[in-house]
This record gives structure tokens, C-alpha cells and sequence, in this order.
């Protein structure tokens, strides 16, 4: 199986930059999803305009949690991203478990979750 590595911290500290240097250490065996970017996709669909004010946030957050209780989407894709790994790792005739999922995921209950059902490793970027 591949490897689940969920990345969490604060906004601006270089999460995607943390991430971004993995991946291009790892090429081909990297890749990385959110948990929230297919809610954004959606929101925009509906007239989202990619603000990041209280209010956008609120509304994404509200949107992400109706996705969630209704059809476990957020650790679905999760699930997704690791089948298309796998598939991709035979049709490429490469090892799946040298794959390095990297998570972007901020809900405790969430990274609980993926660490337990996935044996996902967390990592903390910090200042």
C-alpha cells in the first residue's frame, strides 16, 4: 500500500512548499490531494469567487461538513487517490508501497481517522 502522509499547521508556515519538495524528491512516486479542494471545485461551480474571507470560510467549512455526513467524501477521495495509485503502480510495472500519498487535512477527527483506517503518518509544519 502506499504511503498516507497527512501534512497539517497553520496557514503560511510552507505546507505546499514542505510538499512540493517531497514530490519532486519522490518523481514519480509522489502525489498530494486536499481533502477540501474538490468542496472548493464545487463552490466555484456556484458562483464562489476563491475569496478566503470569514464568511467564504464559514461557507466551504459548512459545505465540506454536508459532503462529509452525506456521503463521506473528504476520506473517500482519500481512498480514490490510493486506488488510482495502485492501479497505476501495476500498469507501470512499479512498486506501489515506494507511492507517498502526501494529505493536505486540517480536522482532528479526520486525521484520527486516516491514521487509524490508513496507517497515515502525520506530519506538523510549523514556523
Amino acid at each position: 500500500m502506499p504511503k498516507v502522509i497527512v501534512v497539517n499547521g497553520p496557514a503560511g508556515v510552507g505546507k505546499d512548499t514542505f510538499i512540493d519538495y517531497c514530490l519532486e524528491e519522490l518523481d514519480p512516486y509522489g502525489d498530494a490531494i486536499s481533502t477540501v479542494d474538490f468542496i472548493k471545485d464545487i463552490a466555484k461551480d456556484y458562483g464562489w469567487n476563491g475569496e478566503k474571507d470569514p464568511q467564504s470560510r464559514k461557507y466551504l467549512s459548512e459545505l465540506k461538513q454536508i459532503f462529509t455526513d452525506w456521503l463521506d467524501a473528504p476520506f473517500q477521495q482519500v481512498v480514490k487517490s490510493i486506488n488510482r495509485i495502485r492501479l497505476e503502480s501495476i500498469q507501470y510495472n512499479l512498486p506501489e508501497e515506494r507511492f507517498c500519498l502526501f494529505v493536505h487535512c486540517r480536522e482532528p477527527k479526520e486525521i484520527e481517522r486516516l491514521v487509524f483506517e490508513l496507517g497515515a503518518i502525520t506530519v506538523l509544519v510549523d514556523s
